[in-house]
């Protein structure tokens, strides 16, 4: 059995929870009494074994309203220790998690140790935020404390502490108002297990996984119209000179006099995957590749130029000058520039020194040929590449993004940024999640590393309902499909209020936050939920962690108001009859369709004697009617013999 997060006290954490507990598993009863300070735990046998696949320990669900408190759980236990601190300070909150690292080994990390009242052997000298094993014994259910884990030195190590990797995907959920808490990206210093981030996927991820990955997952592939874009910004001369301004600028003897600089030559024209101009013998992907290499070397000299520093300039010149360029192409000109900038950066002269220029031309050189590899249909101009991600993945666009992951060379005078471009925002959600989970999955794997704690605060935010519904199917699909080196499992703990993702889950590992009020003071009450695999969708959404009402809140109103006039028809009134009519022929729902037109029935049955009468009246007055024109009529015929 491989390390797994099993339980979660919060005595005091913030203005959020006080006295709630978390459960994670279903592999071991954990109860704790805050009065004596009590802790047991002992092993069960896991209805659920088995349930995913192979690799995943358990999927767990927190549900509650907005404001609940479940994107601060996470914060606890995704956070590095800096921003752990600075949200939880050690002063204000009181905790401690439960992990099983093997057999009869677990390790216990939290804020103020006398929370563990009946845990023998506690070390005296135990710090307030802390981080210890400790053996359980089955016979006695007694707990030990067996070692505490302080800051590694050359002597010492903590090798359990890297068999658990937690990563914390948060909310993308960014408002430019709001100056809340923000989980900044900085190095873990803690003692115990080694925090990471999911905020930023890499680019080769996102590529693989748009055009590979996700066509597994979607059958519909919705993306087709996504574009992936490399662009190139050149900063070299001062805005709107002219081309005469630039050549008497540069003043070098670039290419040994044998050939110009393409620098100077503007693209004639921009037409999508044409690869070259009627008017120019360089195509757009020579032009891209020799145009960047050329405003390094020439953004260099500007710079020295403008220095004035006549000794840097004439090393400059003699370092050129031994370089020659054997053909004039690409791959001659390429190598020519190379060669001058790796000539530069390991002179050591006053240009590299004055600019404190760090060029790596290992990088750039590997970037460059990745360039020279990728297919002439992708560029566009000198300054731009655009792919359609509805090709199938190439894997020389792979190779140039794992490169620029993780080693793109900002070189003076041009730089690179690639882009993705025409997704919906749910789209992007959804790519941006799983992406990051390939990420997680393929490089945050260390050698001693057996789970892998996903933490994932609300993925399905901005997706359509199909989209949440399969969410889970595709999560385990994603991670089941993975080629690993080596076995690992995953448990992921899930924030949503989806109640499509509650009906794939056992009700034992959904944890639900509902909130209380009392008198004006605000409590928020942790329960193991009622609902879970397989429930009716709509039994769990007349569930109150989800709405108060299984129709909208206006639509609540509208209903109610039809009540009303129902309910106070004293008197028969046609118009008003035909109205309420109209509207319940509206609504959309069968059921309060039919019944809704079977109160306004027995409201009017209950008027008929009225009615009745109303309608004997109207007769009534009719006849007599009729009787005064058969009068009148009558009157004329007597006047008309006389």
């Amino acid at each position: 059995m491989s390390p797994q997060l099993l339980y979660i006290y919060l005595h005091k954490l913030g203005t959020c929870y006080e006295q709630q507990n978390f459960i994670f598993t279903n592999e071991f009863d954990i109860t704790y009494k805050p009065a004596s300070s009590e802790l047991k735990l002992a092993p069960k046998n896991n209805p659920y074994e088995g349930l995913w696949n192979e690799r995943i320990h358990n999927i767990n669900l927190i549900i509650g309203k907005n404001g609940a408190g479940k994107s601060t759980l996470l914060d606890l236990l995704g956070s590095v220790k800096q921003n752990r601190v600075n949200r939880f300070p050690f002063e204000e909150n009181r905790w401690f998690a439960i992990y099983h690292v093997v057999a009869e080994t677990f390790l216990i990390e939290g804020y103020h140790s006398e929370l563990l009242g009946n845990v023998q052997g506690l070390p005296l000298d135990i710090d307030v935020e802390y981080c210890i094993t400790v053996k359980y014994e089955q016979e006695t259910g007694q707990l030990f404390a067996s070692d505490y884990i302080q800051h590694a030195t050359n002597n010492q190590s903590y090798p359990i502490r890297e068999l658990l990797l937690p990563l914390y995907l948060a909310s993308g959920v960014k408002q430019p108002w709001y100056s809340g808490q923000s989980n900044r990206s900085m190095p873990e210093t803690y003692v115990g297990f080694q925090r990471e981030y999911l905020d930023q996927p890499h680019y080769a991820n996102l590529y693989q996984f748009m055009t590979k990955e996700y066509r597994l997952l979607e059958q519909d592939y919705t993306i087709a119209d996504a574009l992936l874009s490399l662009n190139r910004e050149e900063d070299i001369f001062p805005a709107y000179s002219t081309i005469e301004e630039k050549k008497k600028l540069l003043d070098l003897n670039l290419y040994n006099k044998k050939a110009e600089a393409l620098i100077f030559k503007p693209d004639v024209s921009i037409r999508l995957y044409h690869t070259s101009d009627p008017q120019d013998r360089w195509t757009a992907k020579e032009k891209f590749i020799i145009r960047h290499l050329e405003a390094a070397l020439i953004s260099l000299w500007i710079r020295l130029k403008q220095s004035r520093n006549k000794e840097g300039l004439q090393t400059f010149r003699s370092l050129l000058a031994k370089i020659k360029l054997d053909s004039d192409g690409l791959i001659g000109r390429t190598k020519y520039l190379l060669q001058a900038l790796r000539e530069l950066q390991n002179s050591r002269t006053p240009v590299m020194n004055e600019f404190n220029l760090r060029l790596d031309c290992d990088a750039l050189e590997r970037i460059i040929w990745d360039l020279i590899e990728l297919d002439e249909r992708y560029f566009i101009s000198s300054k731009a590449v655009t792919v359609s991600l509805k090709e199938d993945m190439d894997p020389h666009l792979v190779r140039f993004l794992q490169h620029y992951d993780n080693e793109n060379p900002r070189v003076g005078g041009s730089s690179l940024h690639v882009s993705f471009k025409r997704m919906s925002t749910g789209e992007l959600e959804f790519i941006n999640g799983f992406a990051n989970l390939y990420k997680a999955v393929h490089q945050a794997l260390g050698p001693q590393v057996e789970t892998i704690l996903l933490l994932i605060d609300e993925p399905d935010a901005s997706f359509h309902p199909e989209w949440s519904r399969r969410y889970i199917a595709n999560l385990v699909k994603f991670l089941g499909q993975g080629h690993f080196t080596r076995p690992v499992k995953f448990q992921i703990l899930l924030t949503t209020h989806s109640p499509f993702m509650v009906s794939d889950v056992p009700k034992e590992h959904i944890n639900c936050i509902k909130i209380t009020n009392n008198s004006g003071k605000i409590k928020r009450v942790v329960q193991q939920a009622d609902f879970g695999l397989m429930s009716n969708i709509y039994d769990i959404m007349k569930s109150d962690f989800f709405i108060g009402a299984p129709i909208g809140e206006f639509a609540t109103q509208v209903f109610k108001h039809m009540l009303y006039r129902i309910e106070r028809l004293d008197a028969y009134d046609s118009l008003e009859v035909e109205q309420i009519s109209r509207l319940i022929d509206g609504i959309g729902e069968d059921v309060l369709r039919k019944k809704l037109t079977q109160m306004l029935n027995d409201r009017i049955a209950k008027l008929e004697p009225e009615l009745l009468q109303m309608k004997k009246i109207e007769q009534l007055e009719k006849e007599l009617k009729l009787e005064r024109e058969k009068l009148n009529r009558q009157r004329k015929g007597r006047n008309s013999n006389d």
